[in-house]
């Protein structure tokens, strides 16, 4: 496998043609109970693919995992100088390379480049419907750290859980829900 910075000339249509469709059977409920939140796994079927546009505003680096000459995931960024965060603005990779360290070997890629930065932290944010993800985010080290409302949005009803990890430190060795 190759990770390397987006080419958009040659990549944009490889990294449109990525299934970004996850499925999962549970989903994150949360509860406010005795002053903290408790997420508590509960049975629903989900099918989604998240929408992408290569225009959205705010990325300044992405990078693409390439097997067999084929794109098969996309991860970009954005700095965030006052506080020192890498945002992952966008991360996919193809359904059937799920599991197979694609991921891994971005957000590897992607914190050297933190550190060149003086990034402190990689800092992502999913639903609490893509329990797939989540979990896939806690193995690469993330944390689950706050949450937020997605009123007004079309995923409303859906709560965002943002999920830091440290740069410079390995990540933990088993995973927190």
């Amino acid at each position: 496998m190759l990770v390397r910075d987006v080419d958009l000339s040659r990549d944009c249509d490889a990294v449109l043609r990525v299934n970004r469709e996850f499925s999962t059977e549970t989903v994150f409920d949360v509860r406010y109970v005795d002053g903290a939140f408790v997420l508590r796994e509960t049975p629903r079927r989900v099918t989604r693919e998240y929408p992408f546009d290569f225009a959205s505003p705010g990325r300044d680096h992405a990078v693409v995992a390439v097997v067999d000459r084929a794109v098969v995931g996309f991860l970009a960024t954005s700095y965030q100088r006052w506080n020192r965060r890498l945002v992952v603005e966008e991360v996919f990779v193809d359904s059937v390379r799920r599991r197979q360290g694609v991921a891994r070997a971005m957000v590897d890629r992607v914190l050297a480049r933190a550190g060149e930065v003086g990034a402190t932290h990689l800092w992502l944010e999913t639903s609490n419907v893509n329990v797939p993800a989540i979990r896939a985010y806690q193995r690469l080290g993330f944390e689950f750290c706050v949450l937020s409302l997605y009123e007004n949005t079309p995923a409303r009803g859906e709560i965002a859980l943002h999920l830091p990890r440290a740069v410079g430190e390995p990540p933990p060795t088993r995973c927190r829900f």
